[in-house]
């Protein structure tokens, strides 16, 4: 459960990285 909500996050970060 951790392990999916960090890999969420990494993903979030790395899209908005990528946008911006």
């Amino acid at each position: 459960m951790l392990l999916q909500k960090l890999s969420v996050l990494t993903l979030g970060r790395s899209i908005t990285r990528a946008i911006g």
